[in-house]
């Protein structure tokens, strides 16, 4: 097996559809909270900064990652995904700028979705 082969099983595992499916329901569970956004999602990333997306906002994913942890530390074995809100506006010597923010979504060992971040630079 090479890396090729694992990137393959990876994409299997966790396909990019249901990432970007994710990204949409908590967008949508976000504006659940605000009856007066229509078309739109405040997300607060960190600091308590608040920020405006549109809830169709387009996605891209950056980074998609199986990590195994040996210890009980961090949310334990699983995946991350790191994705651009809006997609991305530019690449600048090896620096991702999303059009609105990062989003982070974590997920256990059996791809169930535990905890979504936003942080508005690469993590």
């Amino acid at each position: 097996m090479n890396t090729g082969d694992i990137l393959q099983c990876l994409d299997s595992i966790l396909p990019d559809r249901k990432i970007i499916r994710d990204i949409a329901q908590q967008l949508d569970d976000i504006a659940q909270f605000d009856e007066y956004t229509r078309g739109q999602v405040e997300i607060e990333v960190e600091d308590e900064m608040r920020i405006i997306v549109p809830r169709e906002a387009s996605v891209d994913i950056v980074t998609k990652a199986f990590y195994r942890e040996y210890f009980d530390i961090n949310y334990g074995t699983g995946y991350r995904v790191l994705a651009a809100l809006g997609g991305i506006k530019k690449i600048q010597a090896g620096i991702v700028y999303p059009v609105y923010s990062f989003i982070v979504l974590y997920y256990d060992s059996e791809l169930n979705l535990t905890t979504v971040d936003f942080h508005r630079n690469m993590i």
